[in-house]
């Protein structure tokens, strides 16, 4: 199994990673392994350090890798501990055509989704309307109460 190690200078957000330094080697699986939080033994030559390098690619899984951990064996085998970097992997197989919902924009902001870096205040308004006796021909044992919720304005 080959790997392409590379050293990662991009946010985990952005789809177009900053890759610098790619370094192919070849891998073993020694026992099974999860695709998308994969542990590949390396056999890795004298005098490289892999510990520099954050980002992977396996050709046989297709998909990008954080580079997670490093754990050091004895006679320059190494422990490649990763999980999958979803965005990067499937990006052109489909999830660029997929529609979304974005929660911030440069343009518009979207004030109907809940979103920690924007801030809203909320107006209480309360009023208190009778029901007519009909349609609903409620009864002093059996009142009807409605409450209505929106939302409040940006500030």
């Amino acid at each position: 199994m080959t790997l392409t190690l590379m050293v990662n200078s991009s946010p985990q957000n952005y789809v177009n990673k900053k890759t610098s330094n790619k370094f192919e080697v070849t891998g073993t699986l020694r026992q099974p392994t999860s695709i998308t939080d994969p542990v590949i033994e390396l056999q890795i030559q004298p005098g490289i350090s892999p510990g520099g390098y954050n980002y992977a690619y396996i050709d046989e899984f297709q998909r990008y890798y954080y580079v997670t951990d490093w754990i050091t064996n004895s006679n320059n085998l190494w422990e490649c501990h990763m999980h999958v970097d979803v965005l990067s992997s499937f990006w052109n197989r489909g999830l660029r055509q997929s529609p979304c919902v974005a929660l911030r924009s440069t343009n518009k902001k979207q004030y109907d989704l809940p979103d920690a870096q924007m801030l809203f205040t909320a107006d209480t308004l309360y009023s208190c309307f009778e029901f007519p006796k009909r349609p609903f021909s409620s009864t002093p044992e059996r009142p009807y109460v409605m409450v209505v919720a929106g939302a409040g304005k940006s500030s």
